[in-house]
């Protein structure tokens, strides 16, 4: 370190003599001599052939310095970067193809950057911090809910938590206060599905404390394991000075089968605005003797961009009773593949509005008919997206399947897979469509590295090795780039517990 008793100005001044010689090709070795005394110290420690090598190294340390700005105020020392406990770094050997992977992924793809950290997550591994540092933040902007729950720690250290101790796995009254906003929610959202009243009793005492973006981070924890035990809790929040968190509160209360949805007003109001809303729909049946919804024809553009709008707001138990039918009828009786774009228009309102308050049993009986309507297309797909954060594990491995059967490419099929999905049997996946529409596309020579990146990721380790050894004989090469992550999956060996 140099002593601070030599100003930068000096010492620079000493160097210059040096520089210049350099810069004229002399070679006849700098003497100690000539170099600042705080640079004699340090030299004193290496051998003699080394000195010009080790005062060349100083000088260009010092030459950087001097383009550094002078710090405006005190400079804050960051705590060490804390271990992972649930995860384990991948080993040197493998680090460097997991760097080119990166590299080879679309530049701020945020949707590749979260399944490859749930890739090596789910075998155990995490990437060393000066590759994923800088990806974990920005995906804690975007997928804070997605990220690998292993990565907290780091997460915290980015967020400038200070502490870098371990605190118990379970939230309680008692430290509260000394977990990361992330990390509490992420840990409330778990403990609902083994104990709901507990959480419910943290909020009682916590919850109106915080501000109005973590309220409604704490609150969206609630849709896990949903029940009416949670109803007097929401309807206090039905006047939350956040309007974004009262309009949560009261989507909860939709899906317990309350009356109090996203559109305001009296029970009779509700239902005089469904009936209305009715008038613009009709019940038809086709040449099969099939009944279904379809929108009548409107006179204006603008009577089709109410239409829309109402269908976002409208309470659907009520606009099911003006046609006479259950919750359940509707959802089976409506086309969710438009004709035009207006009527697409109408059935993303309507989706957005059902996957916002329908029960779980009716939001399930959604689902399964969009996956009935759903064909390779846009058309349904604009729909699903609405669906993505509610579903759960035994509805994502229904629609997987769905999108598998219709040869639906891999990369939208892992948008929807539960994170433990993997494909572990080699022949199956031959026989799916989607595998036989990737490989004509490999067959008429496009490129296909994002897709086979994707699939790469979301297949075992035993069939990696067969889908690589399948590859080559297809005649992609082994240096392309898309068989990379393959490389990566069928090399990468098991945590030891």
């Amino acid at each position: 370190m140099l002593n601070t008793t030599n100003t930068a100005t000096t010492t620079y001044a000493q160097l210059q003599k040096i520089y210049t010689r350099w810069l004229v090709g002399d070679n006849l070795g700098v003497s100690v001599a000539d170099l600042p005394s705080d640079f004699a110290e340090i030299l004193q420690a290496c051998d003699d052939d080394k000195h010009d090598l080790f005062c060349l190294a100083l000088a260009s340390q010092f030459q950087s310095l001097m383009y550094l700005h002078t710090p405006t105020g005190k400079l804050n020392a960051l705590p060490v970067l804390p271990t992972l406990d649930k995860l384990t770094v991948l080993p040197k050997d493998l680090q460097p193809l997991a760097r080119r992977i990166l590299k080879n992924m679309s530049n701020k793809h945020y949707q590749h950057w979260y399944l490859f950290l749930r890739f090596l997550a789910n075998r155990g591994y995490a990437l060393p911090p000066t590759d994923c540092l800088d990806i974990l933040s920005a995906l804690q902007k975007r997928l804070d809910d997605k990220i690998p729950i292993g990565y907290l720690p780091w997460l915290n250290w980015l967020n400038g938590d200070k502490s870098g101790q371990a605190i118990d796995d379970e939230v309680n009254g008692d430290n509260w206060d000394e977990w990361y906003p992330a990390e509490r929610a992420k840990r409330l959202k778990q403990m609902r599905n083994t104990n709901a009243k507990g959480v419910l009793e943290l909020f009682d005492t916590h919850f109106g404390k915080h501000p109005a973006d973590e309220r409604l981070r704490l609150l969206e924890c609630m849709a896990v394991n949903l029940s009416l035990d949670d109803e007097t809790f929401l309807r206090g929040l039905l006047s939350d000075r956040s309007q974004k968190v009262a309009n949560l509160a009261r989507q909860f209360l939709a899906r317990l089968g309350s009356s109090d949805g996203t559109q305001g007003g009296t029970d009779a109001e509700k239902e005089q605005f469904a009936k209305e809303l009715a008038e613009m729909f009709e019940l038809k049946t086709n040449p099969l003797n099939k009944r279904y919804l379809a929108p009548k024809k409107l006179k204006s553009g603008k009577q089709i961009s109410i239409r829309t709008e109402q269908l976002k707001t409208v309470h659907l138990p009520y606009f099911a009773k003006a046609f006479g039918l259950s919750i359940t009828e509707l959802i089976q009786l409506w086309e969710f593949r438009g004709n035009d774009y207006r009527q697409e228009n109408d059935n993303l309102s309507l989706v957005q509005n059902m996957t916002a308050t329908l029960t779980d049993a009716d939001f399930a009986v959604l689902v399964e008919q969009l996956c009935k309507q759903l064909k390779n297309d846009n058309q349904v797909y604009s729909l699903i997206v609405v669906l993505e954060k509610r579903l759960d594990e035994p509805l994502r491995e229904m629609l997987t399947k769905r999108l598998l059967h219709i040869g639906a490419e891999f990369e939208n099929i892992a948008n929807y897979a539960s994170e433990q999905w993997v494909f572990d049997d080699f022949d199956k996946l031959m026989q799916s469509p989607s595998w036989k529409s990737l490989s004509k596309r490999i067959s008429d020579c496009h490129w296909i590295g994002v897709e086979l990146y994707t699939l790469s990721m979301m297949v075992s380790q035993q069939v990696a090795r067969a889908l690589f050894d399948k590859l080559i004989e297809m005649g992609v090469p082994r240096a392309d780039n898309g068989l990379m992550v393959l490389n990566l999956n069928q090399r990468l060996r098991e945590v030891e517990n």
